[in-house]
């Protein structure tokens, strides 16, 4: 949600500097597009010392049924946080590349807006374990 936050705030900030809304939405999205290469690259490299942590630890405790019980763990782990953060990515990425520059001025590509805008509801709605969740700074 801070990433949301961040761009919102982009866009008040640009739309009090009088800029008009095609180049608002293009710095907005183009700004959480960049913020979610960021954060899954450290969110990636996170994931892979807590991989690596557990399957140590599993197989110092359970010898090779431990290694691969947390082995099983870390891959359903890692799908999940592929596709979480896949949807997250790539919905930023229509929404950053849906508008583009004719001729007579901007053209706006619905089909890429209402997409990446479905993605990334998708992405925010499963980012917690109940109702009861903490969010996330990077979501």
């Amino acid at each position: 949600m801070l990433g949301f936050l961040i761009a919102g705030i982009i866009a008040v900030i640009n739309y009090f500097h009088h800029l008009t809304l095609d180049v608002i939405f293009l710095k907005s999205t183009h700004f959480l597009f960049h913020w979610y290469i960021i954060t899954t690259t450290i969110m990636g490299v996170i994931m892979v010392l807590i991989t690596l942590l557990g399957i140590g630890v599993a197989s110092a405790k359970g010898g090779i049924l431990g290694f691969f019980a947390g082995s099983a763990a870390s891959v359903i782990g890692w799908v999940i946080f592929a596709f979480r953060r896949a949807l997250f990515l790539i919905g930023a990425y229509l929404l950053s590349t849906a508008v583009t520059y004719g001729s007579i001025g901007p053209d706006w590509d619905t089909a890429k807006l209402a997409v990446g805008g479905l993605l990334l509801l998708i992405a925010l709605m499963t980012r917690g374990k109940g109702s009861h969740s903490v969010p996330t700074s990077s979501d």
